[in-house]
């Protein structure tokens, strides 16, 4: 038998700016004539086309850039649509030197960031966060893909973007309670990172839609915290999603409160987290409007729990991973809920 060793050891640098500011639309032409990209396809979907393509279009336009926009239906992600807009580049040309422009919010991120990492084997794109949850959620973790039925991102890869623009103008088109998600991962952060941080959104959440400045450090903060856990172990940011992706799965639109909430509970009924801090947490969501209850079937839900294993909060800002909980609690605490 003859073997060959191939040698393929390299290193990779995918350092990146994350840019927070109002009204910076400009910036994104800038920094893709500083990028020195090739052509640019812009991702986005229909709502967001309605608000800001002309827009968006006009500043492309002025700095000579000529961008294809590709609108897809809100909130579809999954792999006809991947092929869809990857057939639609093909038809207009865009080769390997091209770059995508991800404009929108969570589900834009996701499918656009995952059509780059396979195009023409990866080209770069720039993600432009629309909605508050996705400028929390998606600058750190890299991880993009796209929705199955059976399976949330499973089929999918790690891709950073080559540049985060986050213009807290966007905003100002969603209502107040489209703020509630953003905010609850700032306080999942807080919960897993910084019980500093925990204070200063239980003081101050109710400003967070008004006062652009505040938002921008919260904004800031959150991403600090996460970029440290990045470096460190992003498997403490798994507190909150373990139950709060099942939710997810059975298609409820408040599955990361649900998630925050369920699995707090569940950290005080293991005896894990303390009373008072656990009640802490109930306050601020019952203040953010987060919902207090649920509406499936604890079997339902558990259908989709895939692992018995936690990370929970052992006092706000500290976590402890890899718990094992008996199936017997997570359902008294779920029919609890109900």
């Amino acid at each position: 038998m003859e073997k060959i060793r191939v040698h393929l050891t390299r290193e990779v640098d995918d350092s990146f700016d994350i840019v927070i500011g109002t009204n910076i639309l400009d910036n994104v032409a800038d920094g893709l004539l500083k990028l020195n990209l090739g052509r640019v396809c812009v991702i986005t979907d229909a709502t967001v086309k309605r608000l800001y393509g002309e827009k968006f279009h006009g500043v492309m336009k002025s700095r000579g850039i000529n961008a294809v926009m590709v609108s897809i239906p809100p909130g579809k992600n999954d792999r006809d649509m991947k092929a869809q807009i990857e057939d639609i580049m093909l038809a207009h040309g865009l080769g390997k030197e091209s770059v995508i422009l991800a404009l929108g919010g969570g589900t834009i991120a996701d499918l656009a960031g995952f059509v780059s990492s396979t195009y023409y084997g990866g080209i770069p794109y720039l993600l432009l966060p629309t909605t508050l949850y996705c400028m929390v959620d998606h600058p750190i973790g890299g991880r993009v893909g796209v929705d199955t039925e059976k399976s949330r991102k499973v089929i999918g890869s790690y891709y950073r973007p080559k540049r985060v623009l986050i213009d807290l103008a966007f905003l100002d088109s969603l209502p107040p309670d489209a703020y509630i998600p953003g905010i609850i991962e700032m306080l999942r952060v807080a919960i897993v990172a910084d019980d500093r941080f925990f204070i200063l959104l239980e003081d101050y959440h109710s400003k967070l839609a008004s006062d652009k400045e505040l938002l921008a450090k919260c904004l800031k903060k959150a991403l600090e915290l996460k970029l440290k856990l990045l470096e460190t172990d992003i498997k403490q940011l798994r507190f909150g999603t373990r139950l709060g992706h099942a939710f997810s799965r059975l298609g409820d639109r408040d599955w990361l409160a649900l998630g925050v909430l369920t699995e707090t509970r569940l950290a005080e009924a293991a005896g894990i987290l303390n009373p008072p801090q656990a009640r802490k947490v109930y306050a601020l969501l019952e203040k953010l409007g987060a919902p207090q209850k649920h509406s499936y079937g604890v079997d339902q839900v558990l259908e989709h729990l895939p692992s018995r294993q936690f990370v929970f909060p052992r006092k706000l800002g500290k976590v402890e991973q890899n718990i094992d909980i008996q199936e017997d609690l997570i359902k008294k605490v779920l029919e609890g809920m109900r």
